[in-house]
């Protein structure tokens, strides 16, 4: 499976807000990230969530978080599609992941899609993508 290259924008950004809301199975973080060097803000929301988990094997408070880096992947759960997001805070050491049936990056649904007949042909695997949204990193 390959990682969602549009979350790469992601990669090192902070974590400046974080939810969890049990009732809704809704979680969803804001990510302040340097975008041709000005601060933007991008909104991860993630819905239908199964599964979360926290480990942290550094044991040390943190003065702010770090997104080191970030995966989404699909995944199936009970049989249906989902997604899978697997996010590092600082270090290997330190890991957020959870399972969940919708993930929107700035409002837009990540969306699947198929490979192309050519690319089939040549061997190349179709990606996940999110549709555009309206920032562009310039990446």
């Amino acid at each position: 499976m390959h990682k969602l290259t549009t979350f790469d924008s992601l990669w090192g950004g902070i974590v400046a807000r974080y939810q969890m809301d049990i009732e809704q199975h809704l979680f969803e973080m804001q990510i302040l990230v340097l975008d041709g060097g000005e601060m933007s803000k991008c909104n991860l929301s993630c819905s239908g969530v199964t599964k979360i988990e926290f480990t942290d094997e550094v044991r040390e408070p943190w003065e702010y978080i770090d997104l080191t880096s970030i995966e989404v992947k699909p995944a199936l759960l009970r049989g249906e599609p989902a997604w899978r997001l697997e996010a590092e805070l600082w270090s290997s050491m330190s890991r957020l992941t959870l399972e969940c049936a919708e993930v929107r990056l700035n409002g837009v649904a990540v969306q699947r899609t198929v490979p192309s007949p050519e690319a089939a042909d040549k061997g190349g695997k179709g990606r996940d993508e999110a549709k555009k949204g309206p920032r562009d990193n310039g990446r």
